[in-house]
């Protein structure tokens, strides 16, 4: 199930970014252990920067931050989901408003 997951993920991803060391650069960070959920909220938010023409690298650089901050804490069935329970939800809430606002783009 994980492979489909990761190939659905990253198909969408190569088509959404012709660039293939973009979509390589974000679909090696989504690697890193996101939970299903996670993943999808991830590469969505890469989505939504690209239509704000923020590039990968601008965006990694915020995700590095939050990496660091909180996600690497998390557990991986947790990772990323705002909607996970306790506080890992809630810190993945804040993450992603962390992300958008140091992007400029308002959190949806």
């Amino acid at each position: 199930m994980a492979e489909l997951r990761e190939s659905l993920i990253s198909d969408k991803l190569r088509d959404f970014f012709p660039d293939e060391d973009e979509a390589d650069k974000v679909i090696s960070f989504l690697e890193r252990g996101f939970s299903v959920n996670g993943e999808i909220v991830v590469a969505s938010l890469f989505m939504v920067a690209k239509e704000h023409e923020k590039g990968a690298d601008e965006v990694l650089k915020e995700c590095e931050k939050e990496w660091q901050r909180s996600w690497k804490n998390q557990h991986p069935d947790l990772r990323g989901d705002p909607d996970a329970p306790g506080n890992a939800g809630l810190q993945s809430r804040a993450s992603l408003v962390n992300i958008y606002s140091g992007l400029g783009i308002s959190f949806p």
